[in-house]
């Protein structure tokens, strides 16, 4: 009988510890607007040069802001390598990739979890803070630690708000309008994110594109190859982004 009782509380324990490790993480999502945030306080910035090709003639650019939460395991310099990738994959497009900034934010430990908006189905309190006060059409990449949609969080390296998904998620009046002009354009990223991560997120974000069925574009949902990449077709319908900023020379 005491072998039972003691069975029948190690058991009560584990719940307990089972339901506490899903209960505390808080997603950013859960909190209210500003959760002792009043604003968005910069911590530093950096200055991020991208290697361009001088044989190559640019006829558009794309500015792009990296918005990095302090609290992040990724750094900057840990994107250097894949931002040079993504403007060799843009070459082909005559785009040249420009960092405007690299803020690092002040932020809140659950907002390094990230919930999409795909999946979440709603622009939640936290996104219409985080996103108020942006320009409209504004392009940044938002780098945070996990995207929260899967168990394996592996499974998830980067979130690309298309303008799209307006459509695909019904938005409708004032709502479809924040989206389109203050979401739309942005990619987050995780500590998770791969190779082609930021070149595949600007496709969807920036240049409006869906999946490709073939591994060697850079659209592919997944495993794309190490050469992949736009398209002709994908890279016409690049420069008519209004992300996308013609260049006079």
């Amino acid at each position: 009988m005491f072998v039972k009782i003691i069975f029948f509380l190690l058991n009560l324990i584990f719940i307990a510890t089972a339901s506490l490790s899903a209960s505390d993480l808080i997603l950013s999502d859960d909190l209210p607007p500003a959760d002792g945030l009043t604003h968005q306080a910069v911590v530093n910035t950096e200055n991020i040069e991208i290697i361009h090709d001088y044989n190559i003639f640019y006829s558009h650019k794309i500015e792009l802001d990296l918005i990095r939460m302090d609290q992040s395991d990724v750094s900057f310099s840990s994107l250097i390598q894949p931002l040079n990738n993504t403007q060799h994959a843009l070459n082909d497009c005559g785009i040249k990739l420009i960092v405007k900034s690299a803020t690092t934010y002040k932020s809140h430990p659950s907002l390094l979890v990230w919930e999409d908006l795909e999946f979440s189905n709603e622009i939640t309190k936290w996104e219409n803070f985080f996103f108020q006060d942006r320009a409209d059409y504004y392009t940044g990449v938002v780098i945070v630690d996990n995207i929260n949609w899967s168990d394996d969080p592996e499974l998830y390296h980067g979130i690309g708000y298309a303008p799209f998904l307006a459509d695909n998620l019904a938005l409708a009046g004032a709502e479809r309008n924040f989206y389109l002009k203050k979401i739309a354009g942005h990619l987050v990223i995780s500590r998770y994110f791969q190779e082609h991560t930021i070149a595949h997120e600007i496709g969807h974000a920036i240049f409006n594109l869906r999946h490709h069925p073939s591994v060697n574009n850079i659209m592919y949902p997944s495993n794309k190859k190490d050469l992949a990449v736009f398209s002709r077709e994908q890279c016409q319908l690049a420069i008519k982004s209004p992300r996308v900023i013609p260049l006079d020379y």
